[in-house]
């Protein structure tokens, strides 16, 4: 018997139990936890590239797949970026975007569906039908013409307008039956017989039926904007979209650094036979909109007047109902109008204020560039710091200069230096060594080259150095190792003319005059492609992911070779504009641009070719002295200032910088150093040059935009050969085969 009872009461608590509730309250729940504590819990910078992980023994490029490598529990999506990472960082501007979208949408639905339901007449017949052509056009249709026509590059306000231009409809349709059925109930009826306004009636009668549902018709709101932004994200659309990336030959997408659930969707489908990170992506997806539609389910069984009714009422929610009906709905009533004023206000101030939050939370992101990051964190790794040739680095150089050591080379050096992420400087000597200098100076090890080098070496992930010769060769030198592991040896004599540059992919890049040499990181020939008509002696640059090779005005595949067809580019600049001096380069903004004459125009690649996005231009009176003098340097910073660098043997030192939004030129600066070669840039957009073609060698730092320098060093030193930044470090190298370490603090031995 107790065996019997005992079962009868789970029974009955099975059947009176309100399941969807409670699962949507554990499942969405845990959602708004991973929203706010989601980022202190990431394993992993969420905009962090991992290009060369290991699995099952072999180094692979990604996708990773879940479960499968150490660190990633749940995969990587295409660009390396880890999937665990991504989603709880992504969690919290996916919930408040839907949030806030969900929000407007209800209040739209309240204030149509009561509005249709309460009039009559023609009234209601155009409130109806209005409800009716909203929901019989597809949202998704609705949402992408209104981002489109806000823009995307807008961010959160075009997905408000777009997600609640019609999908207010549904719940206005529901509030609107409930509004009619209330309508004619009798208390409605004697309610107005006895005298009360229409507005009166609205306020105590019908709203105390309607409110109830709110929760219950947010909670589904949010799911349904959840679906909807899911759908657009599917389809490239998502906050932050418009920023395009190369991921193969003619083939872009968009990123964007801001960690979110809708960019995380949009890159997630790699190819369709491995679709485990797509997979990771929809499943947590899946899961939030089940959560809310199980809460909004759940909410409504709670409602439904039968379960109510089996309720007891406690006595204290009969006295704040009684309060409600007799004090407050009264006030409403004198006050109604105002009272919807103040709503408008609140939604108002509520969508600007969110918005400010969401904006708000982007600082919080790890900092530091992810497609232009060095491999293995080192300070300076190639000739121009990185392999796009960007010149920027993200610590801040010396600000109180003095020279700490100076270690020479009777012989000379090839090139610049390179550092490495523990300080060591690595140089190549005209002598055929390749010595490494500890922080201090000393003397770490040399090592012997069978062929005299050519510029600065350069540095892989792993601290492995790649040194060209004038033969055309290459050879590699492990960690801190004096001796190399291998040669690569050209087959047919053509001398090499600049230092290497190492991919994400450790492939290696060098020039031989004319063309492009692509070497495997195992010393193997991977190509050699004709790209310029120029005797060029800088290294290759490559684009943000390196799917091309860039070297003055040619493009070439980085992975396979075959030359770039840049007609699409070329017809569309005016011919004698393209005779220029043509170059292709790589800001710090990690876009891609190419300068012209005193200009640089920004584009991007698409399937159908090269697209070009934007100009920005030094103008330059046509009777100006010295106006056909080119640039030979030129750069973009993060912030999107372009920065045109001029100096020779024979001309002054001039550095311009021009906005590159607004084509806004910025002060100047010029300076009587005639052979300066600009070194880097710091994050304080402090530029650091070097040079003199005759008598001692001068420093001086310059911040963009300013026409004064904030210092100058003379060094004991003729000329400027190269350079490199460190933290709080330049290190300069002169002609006349001296190395100056300038830093900040008294000098060392």
């Amino acid at each position: 018997m107790r065996v019997n009872a005992f079962l009868s009461r789970v029974k009955n608590c099975y059947h009176h139990a309100n399941l969807p509730l409670f699962f949507g309250l554990l499942i969405t729940g845990f959602v708004v936890a991973i929203a706010i504590w989601g980022p202190s819990l990431a394993p992993q910078n969420p905009i962090e590239q991992h290009y060369t992980l290991e699995l099952n023994g072999e180094v692979r490029s990604p996708p990773y797949p879940p479960f499968r490598v150490e660190g990633f529990p749940l995969g990587t999506d295409r660009f390396g970026r880890d999937s665990l990472s991504q989603i709880l960082w992504g969690v919290r501007p996916t919930l408040v975007m839907v949030g806030i979208v969900a929000f407007i949408r209800l209040i739209l639905g309240l204030i149509m569906g009561l509005s249709a339901g309460w009039t009559s007449g023609r009234k209601e017949r155009f409130l109806e039908g209005l409800i009716s052509m909203a929901l019989a056009i597809p949202v998704l249709f609705v949402a992408l013409i209104g981002i489109t026509l806000v823009g995307i590059n807008k961010g959160l306000p075009a997905f408000i307008f777009g997600l609640a231009l019609t999908g207010w409809a549904e719940t206005a349709r529901i509030v609107s039956n409930q509004t009619r059925t209330i309508k004619d109930q009798v208390y409605v009826e004697l309610s107005k017989a006895l005298g009360a306004t229409s507005a009166r009636t609205l306020f105590v009668h019908v709203m105390p039926q309607i409110m109830p549902m709110v929760l219950m018709l947010l909670a589904f709101e949010i799911g349904a904007t959840l679906l909807v932004a899911a759908e657009l994200a599917f389809l490239g659309y998502f906050i932050g979209g418009g920023m395009w990336v190369e991921i193969s030959d003619f083939v872009a997408v968009n990123i964007t650094s801001l960690p979110e659930l809708g960019q995380f969707i949009a890159t997630s489908l790699y190819k369709l036979t491995d679709p485990s990170t797509l997979l990771v992506a929809g499943t947590f997806l899946f899961l939030m909109i089940l959560g809310f539609n199980l809460l909004g389910e759940g909410l409504r069984l709670e409602l439904n007047p039968e379960r109510m009714r089996r309720r007891k009422t406690h006595p204290v929610t009969v006295w704040l109902q009684d309060r409600w009906n007799f004090t407050v709905f009264p006030v409403l009533e004198d006050y109604y109008q105002g009272v919807i004023n103040f709503t408008l206000i609140a939604v108002i101030a509520l969508v600007v204020g969110a918005s400010l939050w969401w904006v708000n939370q982007k600082p919080s992101i790890p900092e530091a560039s992810t497609l232009l990051s060095v491999p293995g964190g080192h300070y300076w790794a190639t000739e121009r710091h990185d392999a796009q040739g960007t010149r920027s680095v993200p610590f801040e150089g010396p600000q109180y200069p003095s020279v700490l050591w100076q270690y020479s080379n009777t012989e000379g050096y090839s090139g610049g230096p390179v550092v490495r992420a523990d300080g060591v400087v690595i140089l190549a000597g005209n002598d055929q060594t390749l010595i490494a200098l500890n922080p201090d100076g000393t003397l770490r090890w040399k090592g012997s080259l069978e062929s005299p080098p050519v510029g600065a070496p350069a540095l892989d992930e792993a601290g492995g150095v790649y040194v060209g010769d004038v033969d055309g060769g290459l050879t590699y030198f492990p960690f801190d190792s004096a001796e190399s592991e291998w040669k690569f040896t050209q087959t047919e004599p053509r001398r090499a003319t600049s230092g290497p540059v190492v991919s994400s992919e450790n492939r290696i890049y060098y020039t031989l005059e004319d063309r492009i040499q692509a070497v495997s990181s195992t010393g193997e020939d991977l190509f050699r492609v004709h790209l310029t008509d120029v005797y060029a002696e800088e290294p290759p640059r490559l684009s943000p992911q390196g799917a091309f090779a860039f070297l003055f005005e040619g493009a070439a595949y980085a992975r396979s070779g075959g030359k770039v067809d840049i007609s699409s580019i070329t017809d569309t600049i005016s011919p004698e504009k393209f005779v220029l001096s043509p170059r292709f380069f790589v800001g710090a903004d990690e876009k891609t641009y190419l300068t012209l004459g005193h200009g640089a125009y920004l584009w991007h690649s698409t399937e159908d070719g090269l697209v070009i996005d934007g100009y920005a231009e030094r103008k330059i009176p046509a009777n100006a002295a010295g106006g056909d003098l080119m640039p030979n340097d030129f750069g973009v910073l993060p912030s999107g200032i372009l920065w045109l660098f001029y100096s020779n043997d024979y001309t002054n030192t001039e550095l311009y910088s021009i906005d590159f939004a607004t084509d806004k030129i910025l002060p100047s600066y010029e300076q009587r150093i005639i052979g300066t070669r600009m070194i880097g840039i710091d994050p304080r957009s402090v530029a650091f040059m070097c040079g003199s073609a005759f008598g001692p060698a001068k420093c001086v730092a310059v911040k963009m935009g300013s026409s004064s320098p904030e210092w100058s060093l003379d060094l004991d030193g003729a000329g400027t050969l190269g350079g490199a930044l460190a933290p709080g470090r330049l290190y300069v190298v002169t002609k006349d085969g001296s190395l100056f370490a300038i830093g900040d603090g008294t000098q060392e031995k």
